[in-house]
């Protein structure tokens, strides 16, 4: 049986992909909840 090196390269790198995707949702939703009521900037400090 030969193996398709090319379509499980494909199948690795999209395993990688939605892994990264995955984390970025994750580190998203925290940032959101930590910023949460900060809909403003504070003033320039002089």
């Amino acid at each position: 049986m030969t193996k398709d090196l090319p379509k499980t390269a494909v199948q690795q790198r999209r395993q990688v992909l939605l892994g990264i995707l995955t984390e970025l949702k994750e580190m998203e939703a925290q940032e959101v909840t930590m910023l949460t009521g900060e809909d403003h900037e504070d003033p320039p400090s002089i």
